[in-house]
């Protein structure tokens, strides 16, 4: 399912994190920017181009509860995978700690510690 994506009605995303040209039914290419870290794809509009953030996209178009500057998280932190079912507003995915209760630790035995 595409959904056209606004002030660029040539373009649409999928819940596949797929994005296409619908004038030329091309998939428009797509790469993992070396400074965010977040897929990257770029559109060509009369002669000139503009980068968006494959997950704001697929985020604007099929997450009810978005809005701008709201932070994205990768469930399985991959961050190639732009699938709906991968991303979430919720921050316990942050990388930072890794969906796990920081206030656990593991023991050289496998006991599971409560941190003080």
């Amino acid at each position: 399912m595409f959904v056209p994506i606004p002030f660029f009605e040539n373009f649409a995303v999928s819940n596949f994190g797929t994005v296409i040209n619908l004038k030329t039914e091309m998939e428009v290419s797509q790469w993992l920017s070396a400074t965010t870290n977040r897929m990257k794809v770029r559109f060509h509009v009369l002669g000139a181009y503009i980068d968006f953030f494959v997950d704001d996209l697929v985020t604007e178009a099929f997450f009810v509860n978005w809005k701008p500057g709201i932070k994205v998280y990768y469930k399985n932190h991959d961050h190639k995978d732009c699938t709906v079912l991968n991303l979430t507003f919720d921050p316990q995915y942050a990388e930072s700690n890794d969906g796990r209760n920081p206030q656990l630790t593991v023991d050289e035995k496998g006991r599971i510690r409560v941190r003080k």
